[in-house]
C-alpha cells in the first residue's frame, strides 16, 4: 500500500492549465472538471503498460466530471511533466466519446466477446481524438512540445556500434500567467 500522494500548488496549476486547454481544444468548455488524487492504485504485479493512470467519471446532466489520477501517473509526472499531457487529453476526450457508449451499449445486449471489442473500439477512438486535439495544441503552443535533447559532452553508445546524442532533459510545462 502506497502513501497518499498530494500535489503541490504548482503541480495543481499545471494540471489545471492543461485541463482548460484540453476542454477548449475539444470544444467541451461547458463542463466543470474536478481532479482527485487517489491514495492507492491497483497495480501490484501489473506490467507498466497495463497500469491504470487515470479515469474519468462524467455527470452529463450537470455538465461536470471528475478526473481521478492514480499515484503511478503522479510519480511519472514528477519525473517528466510531459507525461501528464496525453493522459489528461485522453480523459477529456471521454467527454465526447462516452455519451454515445452510455446511450447505445445497454440497448445492444452484447455477448462478452463482442462487448470487449466494443470497449477496445471506444478506448481507441478516445485515444485518437485525444492525440488529434493534442497535435492541434502543439501546432501553435510550443510549451506543449517536449524539448529535444541537446548534445552534451559526448555521445552514448547503444552497443550496436550506433551512437545517439545524449543531453539534459529539462522538461517544463508553462502555465498561463506564470513568469
Amino acid at each position: 500500500m502506497q502513501d497518499r500522494v498530494d500535489l503541490t500548488q504548482t503541480e495543481q496549476d499545471v494540471i489545471d492549465a492543461i485541463i482548460l486547454d484540453a476542454l477548449s481544444d475539444l470544444h467541451v468548455t461547458q463542463f466543470r472538471i474536478f481532479v482527485e488524487i487517489l491514495g492507492t492504485d491497483d497495480s501490484t504485479g501489473c506490467p507498466k503498460e497495463h497500469v491504470l493512470g487515470a479515469e474519468i467519471t462524467i455527470d452529463y446532466r450537470n455538465l461536470q466530471a471528475t478526473i481521478s489520477l492514480y499515484p503511478v501517473v503522479i510519480q511519472d509526472f514528477r519525473k517528466d511533466p510531459f507525461i501528464i499531457i496525453p493522459v489528461i487529453y485522453h480523459e477529456i476526450s471521454h467527454l465526447v466519446t462516452s455519451r454515445f457508449k452510455d446511450l447505445v451499449w445497454p440497448l445492444l445486449n452484447l455477448d462478452i466477446q463482442y462487448e470487449r471489442a466494443c470497449i477496445d473500439a471506444h478506448e481507441n477512438t478516445t485515444e485518437i481524438l485525444g492525440r488529434l486535439a493534442l497535435k492541434y495544441r502543439q501546432s501553435f503552443d510550443k510549451s506543449y512540445r517536449q524539448p529535444r535533447q541537446e548534445e552534451s559532452n559526448g555521445k552514448e553508445s547503444n552497443g550496436n556500434s550506433e551512437t545517439h546524442e545524449k543531453g539534459p532533459a529539462a522538461h517544463q510545462v508553462r502555465t498561463r500567467g506564470a513568469p
